[in-house]
């Protein structure tokens, strides 16, 4: 697990118990199917990048990209929020395949610049 990660394989809400965790059934005249698609993470700068320049921010998530690349996701966009606390946001698209979003999570060998982050997971309509 990522160190400061809220993710958790304990994530399903009570309405999903017992559903597969990358598809939900909707009922009673709703769409057939919701898919996970995004992952949207909020975080703070690692310790690293907390003193860092911009041009080491860019660079650190330029590489952050080409790890994650290599898992099959793919970062949309990054930027710094506004309105919460944290100081960097990401947002990945997984394809719906939550799996590799599990692997991105599980992954010893990317560098984060981030820390203390927490994730929430959208559903593609």
């Amino acid at each position: 697990m990522i160190k400061g990660s809220s993710f958790n394989n304990n994530w399903r809400m009570p309405w999903l118990r017992g559903v597969e965790p990358h598809k939900y059934k909707c009922l009673k005249g709703w769409r057939d199917e919701m898919n996970f698609r995004y992952a949207i993470t909020y975080g703070k700068p690692s310790p690293k990048l907390d003193t860092s320049k911009p041009d080491e921010i860019k660079k650190a998530f330029n590489r952050l990209t080409k790890d994650v690349e290599k898992l099959g996701l793919k970062i949309v966009f990054w930027g710094s929020p506004w309105g919460v606390s944290e100081g960097f946001v990401i947002v990945f698209d997984f394809n719906k395949n939550i799996v590799l979003y599990e692997k991105l999570a599980m992954s010893t060998e990317i560098e984060w610049p981030i820390t203390d982050n927490r994730t929430d997971l959208v559903f593609e309509w």
